[in-house]
């Protein structure tokens, strides 16, 4: 599985949403039922079932398409996708918007609180808001399954916001999706919330989940790509307050990337205040307040002159901590800065070009921990610098002084790290 984000223009479509949300409120008491799928004037339509067809609808500049207020006791609340059905929502032009508030699936085993799509069925969604949904199961908003098959996109979402979706006994607050090929460009999410009441190994992903369960290691784990997207207020009960990810076999690759053309706030991206109780009564740093990673691997790339900023030194550290055993790249000559403790990430970090900063001075003493275990005198936790990149300045600051890494570089809980390298695995 693969994940990427590209943080350009980072909030810029955040206070035409929220405008949007406001006036939605009005709209959807007040219009007809839609009729046909060519939307020329604001209206509220019917649940929609489609087996193994496609369904494509318009909405004109200035209208909305509403689903809302819909209850079912079974999956899918506004929608139901299966045998690999077509279902697209998009602007005739530019400022038409679709509106999914307060759709709820009763019952623990039913799924997508507005959306469900199984059987490689495929969504395309633009200008969209899911507000106040709710699953009894997994996905409050979307929740969509496939095959990993090569091909199209299985669930793509641009320009939309995801508020106050609850997945009430299962994974993903706002989306769950398993074995598909996923494409997320400028969304936001906030306060979104995954619960579980019965199992251990449900409320996990606040926001959330992409999971590949695929146990044939010779079948592609497919990819997710996220762009332009915020993550704040989201929580879970289980892991990963804003991201959760996992697989069967082969590793999440996640790339997390800030552009040469994002300006707004200076140039800093802010995720923050996600927070996940890892079955708990509050936040913990080992349930991964932003994102635990499974068997995932994440990219940091940040653009000269940008800076990431995950979480606030102000908080618990356990909110937007990062948790799991995978491995953590730093690429791009910007900046990351990691607020949180992040003293349960137990696997590998590579830094190779641009600047990492710890608010916390404390905040990866574990690094490689895990994959130290049985080898301590012949593994690493912390590389700085790349022997492939030896052009490129990498460069760790952690809190005001130097700091001891277990296993950092070499194994051994005594090692002490420079500040700066270029090329050397060693500094």
């Amino acid at each position: 599985m693969r994940i990427i984000f590209l943080r350009k223009e980072y909030l810029s479509l955040l206070p035409s949403m929220i405008a949007s949300l406001f006036s939605a409120n009005g709209v959807a008491a007040a219009i007809d039922l839609c009729q046909g799928y060519d939307i020329k004037a604001s209206c509220h339509a019917s649940r929609q079932s489609l087996s193994g067809i496609t369904q494509d609808w318009s909405v004109a500049d200035g209208q909305w398409l509403v689903f809302s207020d819909m209850t079912n006791n079974a999956s899918g609340g506004a929608v139901f996708l299966q045998q690999g059905a077509e279902f697209s929502l998009l602007p005739e032009n530019e400022t038409g918007m679709t509106l999914f508030a307060n759709n709820t699936v009763t019952g623990e085993y039913n799924n997508g609180g507005a959306i469900f799509a199984k059987e490689n069925s495929t969504l395309n969604l633009t200008d969209v808001i899911f507000s106040g949904n709710v699953a009894g199961g997994y996905g409050g908003a979307i929740y969509s399954s496939g095959t990993n098959d090569t091909g199209a996109v299985d669930l793509r979402v641009t320009n939309a916001m995801f508020r106050n979706n609850i997945a009430n006994d299962g994974k993903g607050g706002a989306i769950y999706t398993i074995n598909n090929d996923v494409y997320l460009s400028d969304v936001i999410f906030d306060n979104n919330q995954a619960y579980t009441s019965t199992s251990y190994s449900d409320g996990d992903g606040g926001a959330i989940d992409v999971t590949d369960n695929n146990s044939d290691s010779k079948h592609p784990s497919g990819y997710t790509i996220i762009n332009n997207t915020a993550f704040t207020n989201n929580t879970a009960e289980g892991y990963g307050g804003a991201i959760y990810t996992n697989s069967a076999t082969a590793p999440y690759l996640i790339d997390i990337s800030v552009d040469d053309s994002y300006s707004q706030n200076g140039g800093v991206l802010v995720d923050e205040n996600n927070s996940a109780a890892g079955y708990g009564d509050g936040p913990s740093t080992a349930a991964g307040g932003f994102m635990y990673l499974g068997l995932s691997e994440v990219t940091f790339d940040i653009a000269d002159g940008k800076t990431l900023v995950i979480g606030n030194t102000e908080n618990d550290g356990a909110v937007d901590s990062i948790a799991g055993t995978g491995l953590i790249t730093k690429t791009g000559s910007g900046d990351l800065v990691l607020n949180a403790d992040n003293n349960d990430f137990t696997g590998e970090m590579q830094i190779e070009n641009g600047e990492v900063t710890l608010g916390r001075s404390n905040s990866l003493m574990n690094v490689g921990d895990t994959h130290c275990q049985d080898d301590p005198q012949d593994c690493y936790g912390l590389t700085i610098g790349s022997i492939d990149q030896y052009q490129n300045q990498a460069e760790l600051n952690v809190g005001s002084t130097q700091q001891t890494f277990v296993h950092a570089l070499t194994g051994f809980s005594e090692w002490h790290f420079k500040y700066r390298c270029w090329w050397q695995r060693y500094c």
